[in-house]
């Protein structure tokens, strides 16, 4: 075992799955998640300085089970904001609060919690689809609550400590699965994650949030010839660049994984020279310092994994 693998099972990432990740500047930032082996939850926050290869692990502010399970995060200057909850008897998911890390001052924030006087457009128990930020709001996604599906975007107002409903006009996308997504010139753009949508990678939906309307965009390909759904995908967003794996080979025999691009601007796929390496699985994307494409995941090897 070399020292990067020593320093990953120290810190307690060997065989960490569920877990969500973002960047700062240097920073691969990774939070929560379960141990496949033993099925113990991580209440934990860890960074990897790029620079420095040097790893370290905070203790989260609140450690309610399972709030990485439903968990999501994104990064905003030098700090990452976390939105997750717990799930009560009946399975109910109920939001629990928004916790702030600051990278540089490593230190942790409570930037709300629900109260008993919280008004009609605060957040309702609902499970997440997604989590953005722009002009100093979080834009809040969700699936679906106790009385059922849910067409509503909620804003909390990061001056404020304030939630409000967000106006919407156009065909929405159904709230009925997660998406991934990012702010890209005050556009949202959404790709849906629904693997039974075959036409899923020949369009994306957009969402103007100066004029709260929603768009449906055709993707166009290079040679006639789109991403793969699969199990494990996942995305990563630098500007105006996405980049998209399926994360998981079906086949015995050991692939590359390959690696598609998409360009906002031109609204083009297209797939690049490189690959995952050989006997990875599971792969979570991340660009950090909007140069370099991180991949984290697990390694199979002679049908073990690692």
């Amino acid at each position: 075992m070399d020292g990067i693998d020593q320093e990953i099972e120290r810190m307690g990432l060997k065989s960490l799955n569920e877990f969500i990740m973002a960047s700062i500047r240097e920073f691969l930032i990774i939070y929560g998640g379960i141990n496949d082996i033993n099925g113990r939850e991580r209440f934990h926050l860890w960074t990897y300085n790029t620079r420095s290869c040097c790893w370290r692990r905070y203790d989260s502010p609140i450690v309610r089970k399972p709030i990485f399970r439903t968990s999501m995060i994104c990064a905003v200057g030098n700090l990452v904001y976390i939105i997750g909850g717990h799930c009560h008897p009946l399975d109910v998911y109920l939001p629990d609060a928004i916790v702030s890390f600051d990278i540089t001052c490593e230190t942790w924030k409570i930037v709300y919690r629900p109260n008993v006087n919280d008004d009609e457009n605060v957040q309702r128990p609902t499970y997440l689809s997604g989590l953005f930020h722009n002009d100093d709001c979080l834009y809040v996604l969700p699936i679906y609550d106790v009385h059922g599906f849910k067409e509503v975007i909620y804003k909390f107002c990061l001056k404020t400590s304030k939630w409000s409903k967000v106006p919407q006009s156009g065909q929405k996308p159904p709230f009925m699965t997660l998406y991934y997504g990012t702010v890209y010139k005050k556009q949202l753009y959404l790709f849906e994650w629904d693997k039974s949508d075959t036409s899923r990678f020949c369009k994306v939906k957009t969402f103007d949030l100066l004029s709260n309307v929603w768009t449906t965009k055709q993707i166009s390909v290079k040679n006639q010839q789109y991403p793969e759904s699969g199990d494990f995908e996942s995305f990563a967003f630098s500007n105006n660049i996405g980049y998209f794996v399926n994360g998981y080979d079906p086949c015995p025999v050991i692939r590359e994984i390959e690696i598609w691009v998409i360009d906002l601007e031109t609204l083009e796929w297209s797939k690049l020279d490189y690959t995952v390496a050989k006997g990875t699985f599971r792969n979570q994307l991340c660009v950090v310092d909007d140069s370099y494409l991180y991949s984290f995941g697990k390694f199979r090897l002679n049908n073990d994994e690692t």
